[in-house]
This record gives C-alpha cells, structure tokens and sequence, in this order.
C-alpha cells in the first residue's frame, strides 16, 4: 500500500540532523527523497546517518562547482520539497536559494532550517546543536547542588524538535497546495524549534524553574558498580515508593526523603538524598538496575552509546535501522 506521500518529490541538502531526520520522516511515508551529499561524504557522518538517511536515493555534489549545482538545480525543479540547514544565505549566494526557487516554481515547498532565523542577529553562527543549547537555556545551572558550571545533554533536543515541526509545517504546506496551487517558503529555526520543548520545569529565569513541577531531586544519571552508567526517574510519588520497597529502603519515605517541598526548602537534605541514591546504585551493576526498574515498574535503563542502540534486536528486528 501506498504512503501518503507517495508522489512526492523531496530534495534533501541537510548535512547535519535537522534536515535528514525531517526528510526521513517524509521518506517514511512514502515521498521519493534525495539525499544531497557533500563530495567527501555526509559533514556528521556516524552509525544513526543509518536510520537519518533510510529510504533515500543519494548523490553527492560539490554545490560550488558549476556542473554540480546545474545538477541540484536540475533536480529541484523536478521537486515538490527542498529541505536546507544551511546558515541564512549559503543558498542564495549558490544561486538555489528560496527567494530564487519559489519565483522560478510557485508550487514548490522550500523549508530552511537554520540554527537561528534570518531577522536574528545571530543569524551568522553555525546552528550546531551546543550552540543553540547555551542560547536557549538548555544548559542550565543544575538544580542539584553538584556542580557549580551548566549542565550538559547528549541528546540533541533542538535538531530533532526542529526536524519533527519541519516535517509537519511541509505537510501542511502540501495540503494548502492542494487548495490554492501554491507553494510556501518555510524557516523553523533550531533556536525557535526549542521552545517547543521546553517541559515541566520550563526555562530557567534567574537561577530559578519557570513554572512546572518541582525539580526532581531523586532522578537523574548513576554510575552503577560496575562502572556503567543509568537513567533513573523519580518524578512521581508513585515512581519513588515502588523504588524504595523493592531495594529494601522503605525507611527514606519515613526520614522526609519523598517530601519534596521539604527537598526543595532544605538543600541539606536534598543532598543527603542524592547521595544515598548515588551509594545505592554503586552497588549493583547497570544491568541489574535496568531488571529492578523493569521488574517493579520505575523508569531506570542503562545508558547506551549509538552504537550499542544501533545492535540491540528491538532495533534490528522492529526495522529501525536498515
């Protein structure tokens, strides 16, 4: 059967997340997409481009050589969608950008998705993911009392909010079309993408959580007894009593360790909770934490590299990675 995309051209000059994973997400429905990569390769080349680049046809051009950007232009005009992560600029100066494309194809769908939006002042600086992270608050002062400096995320939460709004503002776009018979130009910065993200405990005005729940003062990053690391959360009441019965600590939730309004008046005891929990987990391996967690229903897993993700069967099995 058929995807709802199916018929749908897309041109993919992402390089680094955003892009690729927003054009995946339209191979996966059926769009015929391709991948535009640089001549010595993709610019963040590692295991996930994997799953980014799944469902692509790919070329490579050097989009600064004459005959190589006479062929992305050839192949934009036979397109529905362009996707770009460049800096606001780089296409138009290679004669490709949207100002030029849509004037030349008024049906066409140009998103951009740059690190910030052409009317910031900052619109100059690479969108690279710890950039946009330091502009949005996403590394913050911890609220933990370990550490005096901001604290850092792997997890590329700005590229991948860009990515999945992208996709959806280019289906959107699409349907209009469909209407009027008219294409749209689309930037979803990084850096406005993020806002999108901001959850329970919101950004940080002065040192201090805008709105949301408190700060979770028992989750949090573990290292276990055998060196290994794990994610735990005990952001509920619920997610901390099942925790403590089955480790044997049914004692804590008596001593105010489960009081979270006293947690959050009393760093003392906040910090004296931590490093018990921090005691706690060095006493068993990863492994055997991630069983408790399964076992008694509490978010706790251990933390993989990309690769070790990439061979675990649900991933090989379920078809994540092809």
């Amino acid at each position: 059967m058929a995807g709802p995309l199916a018929g749908i051209v897309v041109i993919d000059f992402g390089q680094y997340i955003a892009g690729p994973l927003a054009a995946m997400l339209m191979a996966d429905y059926g769009a015929d997409v391709v991948r535009i990569d640089p001549p010595a390769g993709p610019t963040w080349d590692t295991p996930a481009n994997a799953t980014w680049n799944r469902g692509k046809q790919r070329i490579a051009l050097d989009l600064k050589a004459d005959a190589d950007r006479a062929t992305a232009l050839s192949l934009i005009r036979s397109a529905d969608v362009v996707v770009e992560g460049f800096r606001p600029g780089v296409m138009d100066r290679l004669g490709i950008g949207a100002a030029a494309m849509t004037a030349a194809d008024e049906r066409l769908v140009y998103c951009s998705i740059p690190g910030f939006a052409s009317d910031d002042p900052r619109a100059g600086l690479p969108g690279w993911e710890g950039v946009i992270g330091a502009a949005t608050a996403t590394y913050r002062r911890p609220m933990t009392g370990e550490s005096d400096g901001p604290s850092y995320t792997a997890i590329q939460i700005a590229s991948h909010f860009a990515a999945i709004q992208s996709a959806l503002a280019i289906v959107m776009a699409l349907i209009a079309r469909e209407r009027t018979g008219r294409g749209q130009r689309i930037e979803m910065p990084l850096f406005d993408a993020t806002f999108a993200a901001i959850g329970a405990h919101g950004l940080l005005i002065d040192h201090a959580p805008a709105g949301g729940r408190p700060d979770d003062f028992w989750g949090g990053l573990y290292q276990c007894g055998d060196g290994r690391w794990v994610f735990y959360s005990g952001s509920t009441p619920r997610f901390r009593q099942r925790f403590v019965e089955a480790t044997g600590n049914d004692s804590w939730l008596a001593e105010g360790l489960n009081d979270i309004p006293r947690l959050t008046r009393e760093p003392a005891l906040a910090a004296q909770t931590r490093a018990r929990l921090r005691a706690l987990f060095a006493s068993r391996p990863a492994a055997e934490w991630e069983a408790v967690g399964g076992s008694c229903g509490v978010p706790i897993t251990v933390c993989r590299s990309a690769a070790e993700w990439i061979e675990t069967p649900h991933a090989r099995v379920a078809g994540i990675v092809r």
